[in-house]
């Protein structure tokens, strides 16, 4: 079938109009350096577009076998030279491409804001994920991922903590239970939440313990007498969906009968991924339900603090009542997710409000009221329907039916009325708030969505007056959470589509003839001066790059060396402040927060991590604005460099075009097309890489922020003080801090 592709010379003659449509490229242009503008198309659901662009690997991939084939053949007998051998190898290559792609969308907020159960709407699997209306279920976190090979069941996968975690947490445990004394009676009644958790978690893991002292021995049996515990992970796969939801109610605090003897292991448990299929999760979404960050458990705390760290998305879950106040933001501060997410570099959130059905229109009237246009609606729905109810009695039986259907219809209509004026208000008032908290360039995006109104709909007992699906706003946020990895599948798919522009610009050029009006001569010429344009373009752009390295190297040692005396003047500020603390609270106070990694709910020791490093961080993020300042003026002065020397290439392969064209208008005008087809894709991608290359830049030092400005490590720098004040009673030189920062 590939004969009449042949020419008399062996090579292959590459017919365009074969080429898929969907992947044709546009004609080239004549402007320099031009970029090409996105076509604006209407919007499509996830599921289309990941169609989309399966088609477009599935007939890319068709077009590559096209050329591949011939090419094959050729090299089979001997006629394939270097430039053919080249265009087979980037062919073999581009079959190779996969659209693979995940993104972690973390879902974060106060405790009884309803993740759990705005979870179980999204994925359309009731019940799956543990929730209750009178305590926070939620203590680890619970990553939710598509099941493989497209199988309907369910598998959950559980990590245990080490027995050497688990003796770090007793000893917070059993300080929260005893305070100072560590062989207090467990019939002690608990009066703080703390002692309660605590006390929970010991009855949980040693039921029938009467004495702290038996602790290290009763974990040490434990860990031996259960082999879950000893390979650290459990595994269930079913297909039994009751199963899955027994297991993980198991998994919960707090719903064990407290008459339980066995041995509950829910304080055991670091982290839980469950395996199930949902149409949020089939485009490579992955859900995590996370608890707070502030746990007795460190290596707990850790998982969570992993999961925001590599989080594509952070979801922030909120009460709709509490969203538009400081509670909220209040409370996010005070878990420590505001600085995280400020000094992360994001630079978009998203908020979704649950409970939005406890929202009456009597509430829409009050919170509405400065808005004319709809007070004016309100008050006309609000009396017709008042109207209707006061003529009830006087009505006939059988007209008031007809009166009652009208009530429904006018109540729907208010009801519709005041859903749409609160997810504006909300919406312009949450992002307000939030952009203020963060900083003004924050994207803000947001949800109002009813989890319970949108499971009703799928109830057997379907009750009336509940929203209509789309008004829960539960299908929007699942689409949302699976156009999560499309961006990523998109630029894949983009960069398969010029690795084709690409080959077919290379064959067309290895199988062009006499037909463009060039001689061999010709052609070798313009070839060797083309090959010289193109080293040189490479030895600048590495020389440039070189300077650019050596820049960025400097700033860094230049951040590096100025963090020595801030940090030895920090060291100075934690001393008095433990000597402070232990001045004016009791020193078992303070060793309490100590146990538990600098987290405490008692007055002056809230938060303190954050009093010991923020003098620290306050200056550390000064020297780093600096650092950012001067990076970025080293990235526009590379940028604009790299675009120069671009330009300078492009007149060079240009005025090569000029010199080595035959006189023939058909021919040169052949000789222009064939060439700024083949050069055109190389200068564009140039400018893609120059322009990826600061951006991806500035991405990759987050993490170098995240080092120096969160609490993570500063906090991991503080334990072995903490460590030392336990260690050895109260006094001023208990806390001695030793905090070296390296560049790797």
């Amino acid at each position: 079938m590939y004969s009449n592709r042949f020419l008399h010379t062996g090579r292959l003659k590459w017919h365009v109009g074969s080429y898929p449509a969907q992947l044709r490229r546009p004609p080239a242009r004549s402007s320099r350096l031009h970029t090409r503008a996105a076509s604006a198309e209407a919007k499509v659901s996830p599921h289309e577009t990941e169609q989309r662009l399966n088609r477009i690997l599935l007939e890319g991939k068709g077009f590559l076998a096209e050329i591949k084939s011939p090419l094959e053949h050729m090299q089979r007998s001997g006629l394939l030279d270097v430039q053919g051998e080249n265009i087979l190898k980037r062919v073999q290559a581009a079959e190779r491409a996969d659209f693979s792609a995940t993104a972690v969308l973390a879902f974060v907020g106060d405790s009884g804001v309803g993740k759990s159960k705005l979870l179980t709407a999204v994925l359309s699997e009731p019940n799956i994920l543990p929730t209750s209306g009178l305590h926070a279920c939620t203590s680890f976190p619970i990553e939710i991922r598509q099941i493989e090979g497209g199988k309907k069941g369910y598998r959950v996968e559980t990590e245990f903590l080490q027995q050497s975690e688990l003796e770090s947490e007793m000893r917070a445990v059993i300080h929260d239970v005893g305070g100072a004394d560590s062989n207090v009676s467990l019939n002690k009644p608990s009066t703080t939440d703390a002692q309660k958790v605590a006390l929970a978690k010991i009855e949980a893991l040693f039921p029938g313990i009467s004495n702290f002292a038996d602790i290290p021995q009763r974990v040490d049996e434990l860990y031996k007498s259960h082999q879950d515990l000893e390979s650290g992970t459990y595994n269930l796969e079913t297909n039994s969906r009751v199963e899955v939801v027994e297991y993980m109610r198991s998994l919960v605090p707090f719903t064990a009968r407290e008459e339980e003897e066995e041995t509950t292991l829910w304080p055991l448990v670091k982290v839980v991924k469950l395996y199930l299929d949902s149409e949020a999760l089939k485009t490579g979404a992955i859900l995590v339900d996370l608890p707070g960050l502030r746990d007795s458990n460190a290596a707990r705390t850790a998982v969570t603090r992993q999961y925001m760290t590599q989080a594509n998305e952070i979801v922030v879950v909120t009460r709709l009542t509490r969203a538009v106040t400081d509670e909220t933001t209040g409370e996010l501060s005070r878990e420590g997710y505001i600085k995280r997410l400020k000094h992360d570099g994001r630079r978009h959130l998203t908020i979704v409000c649950t409970c939005s059905d406890h929202f009456e229109p009597s509430d829409a009237a009050e919170d509405f009221k400065d808005d004319k246009e709809f007070r004016k609606k309100y008050h006309s729905l609000n009396n017709e329907i008042e109207a209707r109810y006061l003529s009830l009695d006087s009505e006939r039986p059988k007209h008031q039916n007809i009166v009652k259907e009208e009530i429904l219809v006018l109540e729907t209509s208010l009801q519709n009325l005041c859903i749409e004026a609160r997810d504006k208000y909300a919406v312009e008032s949450i992002s307000k708030t939030y952009s203020k908290l963060l900083s003004e360039d924050t994207s803000i995006r947001c949800f109002v969505t009813s989890s319970k109104h949108y499971l009703g709909h799928f109830s057997p007992r379907k009750r009336l007056g509940i929203m209509n699906i789309d008004q829960t706003q539960i299908p929007m946020l699942r689409d949302y959470c699976a156009s999560a990895p499309l961006e990523q599948k998109s630029a894949l798919a983009a960069q398969f589509v010029q690795s084709i522009w690409d080959i077919q610009a290379l064959a067309r050029l290895f199988a062009s003839n006499d037909s463009t009006g060039m001689s061999e001569t010709g052609r070798q010429k313009a070839k060797t001066e083309m090959n010289k344009a193109f080293m040189a373009l490479s030895d600048s752009l590495n020389n440039e790059s070189l300077v650019f390295a050596t820049n960025i190297q400097n700033q860094v040692q230049l951040f590096l060396d100025s963090l020595s005396p801030v940090i030895i003047k920090g060291e100075k500020d934690c001393l008095q402040l433990h000597e402070t603390l232990v001045k004016e609270n009791r020193f078992q106070a303070v060793k309490s927060a100590y146990l538990h990694h600098g987290e405490s709910s008692t007055g002056k020791l809230k938060n303190l991590n954050e009093q010991f490093i923020s003098p620290l961080g306050t200056e550390v993020d000064t020297l780093w604005e600096a650092f950012i300042t001067k990076t970025e003026d080293h990235l526009k002065a590379w940028n604009l460099q790299v675009l120069q020397l671009l330009e300078e290439f492009e007149v060079a392969w240009q005025s090569c075009i000029d010199i080595n064209f035959e006189s023939s208008l058909k021919g040169r005008a052949a000789s222009i097309k064939l060439l700024e087809e083949f050069l055109a894709p190389r200068i564009e991608r140039a400018q893609a890489v120059a322009t990826k290359f600061c951006s991806q830049l500035i991405e990759d030092q987050r993490p170098v922020r995240r080092l120096f400005l969160l609490p993570d490590h500063l906090t991991d720098l503080l334990r072995p003080g903490y460590e030392k004040a336990i260690a050895e009673g109260k006094g001023l030189a208990q806390l001695t801090l030793t905090p070296r920062f390296s560049a790797k």
